[in-house]
């Protein structure tokens, strides 16, 4: 009797490590598809879970702009069209985002390992214009008119055939770029 109880003690603690460890053991492209399904779902919990943001100093923070966004503009769809092994603990893939407005955009999205963790990785350094792409910004006028968020004040807009370019200036270095 007392043997048995053990040995279902045993069993019970492995399938509740294996459970954990499975949890945690996504790969670069199952967090990048997770995170933002659960985006597109409105779940900004989850999305949050996957991710690190080096650009707020808490969760909360980042939590906070991550709703007010999908509130004013949610995104409805996202691809990934290209995925990059940067090392063996960085990614850089690729991701065409469309959005409520009709604004859609491709830009890098890096993933890397932290303590033995996959994560959507945002750094606090800008992108370069050359890393993101305006594919359609029908209502981009009105979206730029304003302030995106409190992370960047002044816009200039001009338009090109192929796509619509922005040039920020702001406080800090985010002059001639684009926070995602």
């Amino acid at each position: 009797m007392r043997f048995t109880r053990l040995i279902f003690a045993i069993i019970l603690l492995l399938l509740m490590f294996t459970t954990s460890v499975s949890a945690n053991s996504l790969n670069p492209n199952e967090v990048v598809v997770k995170a933002y399904d659960a985006l597109v779902k409105g779940n900004i919990n989850e999305y949050v879970s996957y991710t690190i943001d080096e650009r707020f100093f808490s969760e909360e923070a980042a939590f906070t702009l991550y709703k007010e966004n999908h509130s004013s503009n949610p995104l409805l769809n996202y691809e990934i069209t290209a995925e990059e092994k940067i090392n063996e603990t960085l990614y850089k893939f690729t991701l065409k985002f469309e959005y409520k407005s009709g604004t859609i955009i491709e830009h890098p999205v890096l993933v890397k390992e932290f303590d033995g963790r996959w994560v959507q990785y945002i750094s606090n350094e800008p992108f370069g214009n050359d890393e993101v792409n305006f594919l359609r910004s029908e209502t981009a006028r009105e979206i730029i008119s304003g302030n995106v968020s409190g992370l960047v004040t002044v816009f200039t807009l001009s338009e090109h055939p192929s796509n619509v370019y922005m040039r920020f200036t702001g406080s800090g270095s985010s002059q001639g770029a684009l926070y995602h």
